[in-house]
């Protein structure tokens, strides 16, 4: 990795334009650039999924870094530490540029307000399998195109640990398949193979709602609830215990 200069030049050096009012440049490893060039060379169709993508590489470099420590590579631990930060900055100044061009919270920090959402329960005190499994968890998301999705459903059901998150983004990449499917059923010409879509549209649709289902089923740790209703029957009164059928005046039978 290039080092940069200490101090940034006033403008882009790509595009020429000076940073926004509260904005600051960023070193791509060989020119400082403005958040929106930053933006522009970042792979991602929005601004959460450019976020995640360089946050992603972050908690990589940072893993790695643990690792060459662990075996005594000194240099090569300092070079990814500083491949860590590196990211790490690119991805706070995109969250920054987010808001400013929607002027809306699309930051993905977590509580800490450091972390997105995927990483902020098991990387409070990380080790080595947390950090190479949150990177795991955003690079799914990433490759499947499901990362605002999935950090939506995340995020609307208070997932509070791994598991839970890890079925909220079952369930928003479910919900997508489902759609995609029946998107191309409707315009499938053969009918064949539009029924086929559609039936791999339900089952998406039933494995979401298996996954909410389950997710109910781990927060209340598997127990079943039990209705006891008490019936007190007074003296010469009469009690049916179990489901009673009655007939209506339709189903008698008719006697010639």
């Amino acid at each position: 990795m290039t080092r940069r200069r200490f101090y940034p030049p006033a403008t882009c050096e790509k595009c020429g334009n000076p940073p926004a009012l509260g904005s600051t440049l960023w070193h791509n490893g060989a020119i400082w650039i403005c958040p929106v060039c930053l933006a522009d060379e970042t792979p991602g169709e929005d601004m959460i999924t450019k976020t995640v993508h360089v946050d992603v590489q972050s908690k990589k470099d940072r893993a790695l870094s643990i690792r060459a420590r662990s075996a005594s590579r000194i240099e090569d631990a300092q070079y990814y530490e500083r491949r860590s930060k590196w990211h790490a900055d690119a991805a706070r100044t995109l969250d920054h540029h987010s808001k400013d061009c929607l002027g809306s919270r699309l930051s993905m920090a977590g509580a800490n307000g450091s972390s997105p959402e995927y990483f902020k329960d098991t990387l409070s005190d990380p080790d080595l399998a947390s950090l190479e499994s949150s990177a795991m968890r955003g690079n799914l998301l990433l490759n499947n195109d499901v990362v605002a999705l999935g950090i939506d459903v995340s995020n609307t059901i208070g997932a509070s640990n791994t598991l839970e998150k890890l079925l909220a983004h079952e369930i928003a990449l479910a919900h997508k398949l489902a759609f995609k499917q029946a998107e191309l059923a409707k315009n499938e010409d053969e009918a064949t193979m539009a029924f086929k879509r559609l039936q791999i549209a339900a089952k998406m649709m039933d494995a979401a709602q298996k996954g909410m289902l389950t997710l109910q089923k781990l927060r209340n740790k598997g127990a079943q609830q039990m209705v006891v209703q008490h019936v007190h029957v007074t003296d010469g009164g009469r009690a049916v215990v179990g489901t009673v059928h009655t007939r209506g005046c339709g189903d008698e039978e008719n006697q010639g």
